[in-house]
C-alpha cells in the first residue's frame, strides 16, 4: 500500500514539474531542439539541443532538463543571382520582359534592380522590361540591395532594309506645283530609314532631304530615293498651266477708261490689251492678227493704225489656242469737208486777229478827228 502512495506521488511531481517548465517556456521547438522565448526574445534549447557551447553549459550543470540559451543565427544573404528570359542578342527595336530571383531562396537580399551599360543600344526600367534602342554590345546586370550581381552580354543586332518604295508617285504635275514623297521601307522594323533624294534635272523639279518635290520649269525628270543599296525611282512630267480663256480690252491711256466706242479715223491708232486666264497660266502672251490689213494693221503688241476707211476684227490667240475677236471701225474724213473746216478755221483765226486790229483802226481815226476839231 505505501509503495503505491510513494509511486502515485512520484508521478504526481513529475507533472508538476513538466507543467511549470511548459508554462515558464510556451511554444513548440524547431528542429534544432529550441524556439524564441515569447517574453525575452531570446533562443534556447531544450532537452539538451543545440550548439557545442550550450552543451558544454549543459554538461556542466549536468541536467538535460534545464534551458540553455546562444547567440541569434546570423541572416542569409544571397551569393547569386539568377536571371530568366535573358537571350544573347536581339534585334534594335525589339523589347523583351526579363525576371530573375536571388539564390539562396531564403537570402534576406530578395530585391533586385537592373542595369544598363549603355543606355544608347538598350534600355532595363525597373521591372526588367528591356528595350534594345541602338546597335552595338551592352553588358545587362542584375543586382540585390547588397550588391551581389549577375551580369549578362547582350548584342542588339541592326535589321537591314529588303526593299523600298517611294510612295506619292505622279507622272505628271503642273509648273508651280509641290509634290511630297514617302519612302515605304520593309520590314518595318529597319532599323535605320534613312533616304537620300535626288533629281535627275534641277533645273526642271528640285527635291528636297524630306522628299518634297519643287517643279520649276516645263520637262521632264527622273526622281530617286536610294537607302544604301537599294533605291527607287520614276519619270515625272512638269506641265504647263494653260490659258481657260482670253479678253481684248481697249484703254483710253488719258482717261484709264475703256473706249466706249471702238470708232477711229484713219491714220490714228490704239493700243488694245488681253486679259489671259487663270493668272497664273504659263504663258499668257498672244498673237495679234487681222482680217484686212488693207483697213488696219496690228503689231505684236496690240497696237492697231487704220490704212483706209472700213471695219476690220482684230483677233487675240493664247498659245493653246483660245481666241477673241473685236471690230474696229475706220472712218475719214472727205476733202469738202476738210476745206469747210479750214476756212472756218480760218475765219475764226482772222476774227480772232482782224478784230483787234480793226479796233485799233478805228480808234486812232477818232482820235486824229477830234484834234483836227481841237485846232
Amino acid at each position: 500500500m505505501r509503495k503505491n502512495i510513494f509511486s502515485a506521488l512520484m508521478i504526481g511531481i513529475v507533472m508538476v514539474v513538466t507543467a511549470v517548465s511548459v508554462m515558464g517556456h510556451p511554444g513548440r521547438t524547431d528542429a534544432n531542439g529550441g524556439h524564441y522565448n515569447r517574453k525575452t526574445g531570446e533562443y534556447h534549447y531544450h532537452n539538451g539541443g543545440g550548439s557545442s557551447s550550450s552543451s558544454k553549459s549543459s554538461s556542466k550543470n549536468n541536467s538535460s532538463s534545464k534551458t540553455s540559451t546562444y547567440t541569434t543565427p546570423k541572416p542569409v544573404y544571397a551569393t547569386k543571382v539568377n536571371v530568366q528570359n535573358m537571350p544573347s542578342s536581339i534585334d534594335a527595336g525589339e523589347s523583351i520582359k526579363l525576371s530573375a530571383t536571388a539564390y539562396p531562396a531564403n537570402a534576406e537580399d530578395k530585391s533586385i534592380t537592373w542595369e544598363s551599360s549603355d543606355t544608347s543600344i538598350a534600355t532595363v526600367d525597373s521591372e526588367g522590361n528591356l528595350t534594345a534602342v541602338g546597335v552595338g554590345s551592352v553588358v545587362i546586370s542584375a543586382k540585390t540591395s547588397r550588391g551581389t550581381t549577375s551580369n549578362f552580354k547582350l548584342i542588339v543586332k541592326e535589321v537591314v532594309a529588303e526593299n523600298i518604295m517611294i510612295d506619292g508617285k505622279k507622272d505628271s504635275v503642273f509648273i508651280g506645283e509641290e509634290l511630297q514623297l514617302s519612302v515605304i521601307i520593309t520590314p518595318d522594323n529597319t532599323t535605320y530609314k534613312n533616304v537620300e533624294w535626288k533629281s535627275e534635272d534641277e533645273s526642271v523639279a528640285s527635291v528636297d532631304s524630306t522628299g518634297k518635290v519643287k517643279t520649276l520649269a516645263v520637262g521632264k525628270t527622273t526622281i530617286t530615293a536610294v537607302h544604301k543599296d537599294l533605291t527607287d525611282s520614276f519619270e515625272i512630267e512638269v506641265m504647263p498651266i494653260l490659258a481657260e480663256s482670253v479678253e481684248i480690252t481697249c484703254i483710253n491711256k488719258e482717261t484709264g477708261q475703256s473706249y466706249e466706242s471702238l470708232r477711229f479715223e484713219k491714220g490714228k491708232q490704239i493700243e488694245l490689251s488681253a486679259l489671259v486666264l487663270p493668272i497664273d497660266t504659263t504663258n499668257p502672251a498672244v498673237t495679234w492678227s487681222s482680217d484686212n490689213f488693207d483697213i488696219a494693221n496690228v503689231d505684236e503688241n496690240g497696237v492697231v493704225v487704220g490704212t483706209a476707211e472700213g471695219k476690220v476684227k482684230i483677233t487675240a490667240e493664247t498659245e493653246n489656242g483660245m481666241t477673241d475677236t473685236i471690230e474696229i471701225e475706220i472712218y475719214e474724213i472727205s476733202v469738202i469737208v476738210n476745206v469747210i473746216a479750214g476756212i472756218i478755221v480760218f475765219l475764226m483765226f482772222a476774227g480772232i486777229i482782224g478784230g483787234p486790229i480793226a479796233f485799233i483802226v478805228w480808234l486812232r481815226k477818232k482820235i486824229k478827228a477830234k484834234r483836227s476839231n481841237t485846232n
